[in-house]
């Protein structure tokens, strides 16, 4: 121990222990020590502790995104397609019924298109064709027929045949998923009024 006599004195004789090596090497008031600083033999090994430490957490960060992060992100984007291709797929199935009314008699035969979306181009394509036929001698049967359809608004063209003449109608129409559209056509049928 490095005490001085007067430190010694002061506490009966013996000298206080240092509280850690740092006190004695940097010098002690306690003890009147003017040693010079010393170097810490464990500070090199602390602070190449910490640089370990340091390099390790990178593999740590790629542990977590290859382990956790990777599949959630990789299930997110399976569903993200399945979702698009179902979006595509998705179709309105309705069924459409003509009401011919009074003129269900005279009627021949009906020609449909079903034209999907609100176009009201005449060269856009029908996703869709029906056609009723009455049989000779007798009354048309019921017009209708199912239709699925990539949008909820469409049109149809019908070209109806009265025997003695045609006449050619478009309805627009919004169906629902499994919805009945009954098409009202019987005033659109009637027989028109010779001129004078």
């Amino acid at each position: 121990m490095f005490c001085s006599s007067a430190t010694a004195a002061g506490n009966n004789g013996h000298c206080h222990r240092p509280d850690s090596v740092r006190t004695i090497t940097r010098g002690s008031a306690k003890c009147g020590v003017g040693v010079s600083a010393l170097p810490d033999p464990w500070q090199r090994l602390r602070d190449t502790s910490v640089l370990c430490r340091e390099r390790a957490r990178a593999p740590e960060l790629y542990d977590l995104f290859r382990r956790r992060i990777a599949p959630i992100a990789f299930f997110l984007a399976i569903a993200l397609i399945a979702r698009d291709s179902c979006e595509k797929e998705r179709r309105t199935h309705t069924t459409v019924e003509l009401e011919l009314g009074d003129a269900r008699p005279r009627v021949r035969e009906i020609d449909v298109e079903v034209v999907a979306g609100t176009a009201r181009d005449a060269s856009s394509a029908p996703v869709a064709t029906s056609r009723c036929i009455a049989l000779p001698d007798a009354v048309i049967g019921p017009c209708r027929f199912p239709v699925a359809l990539s949008d909820e608004d469409g049109q149809l063209r019908i070209d109806v045949d009265l025997g003695g003449e045609h006449r050619h109608l478009v309805r627009t129409f919004h169906a629902l998923e499994g919805s009945t559209l009954l098409i009202p056509l019987g005033n659109d049928l009637a027989p028109r009024e010779a001129p004078h």
